[in-house]
């Protein structure tokens, strides 16, 4: 698994919430 998907999610979630 990468740690790539995850961390665009995090990102994406800051910014979505």
């Amino acid at each position: 698994f990468t740690p790539t998907p995850i961390r665009n999610i995090s990102v994406i979630r800051s910014v979505r919430y």
